[in-house]
């Protein structure tokens, strides 16, 4: 059995949003601010976006709602989590790339 990090978020992937928006009790505000912050820092229609831990692409599909015609490249380690994030934001390619860290080393 594997141990670490991605193998522990692997696990839980199928249930990891639904727990995210119970753990976090600011889950709305928190989005919310990412998207004032997209907008404040006037990020351009066609920005290049990297989204580190991307997980299930909660974030990832925030930003492609705000900025469709940019490109967001997802990158974790946790390959069930980047499988959701994949048909999360399947509407969205070619203008989205997923990286799995695990493969690199």
């Amino acid at each position: 059995m594997r141990h670490s990090i991605a193998a522990a978020f692997d696990a839980d992937a199928a249930n990891y949003d639904a727990a995210r928006r119970q753990l976090v009790p600011c889950f709305g505000d928190f989005y919310a601010a990412i998207g004032q912050l997209i907008e404040q820092w006037e990020v351009p229609e066609r920005a290049e976006i990297v989204d580190l831990g991307a997980g299930t692409g909660l974030v990832a599909a925030l930003i492609h709602g705000m900025r469709p015609r940019g490109r967001l490249h997802l990158v974790d380690s946790a390959a069930a989590m980047l499988a959701i994030a994949q048909r999360r934001l399947s509407g969205a390619t070619p203008r989205v790339t997923v990286a799995d860290l695990a493969g690199f080393s």
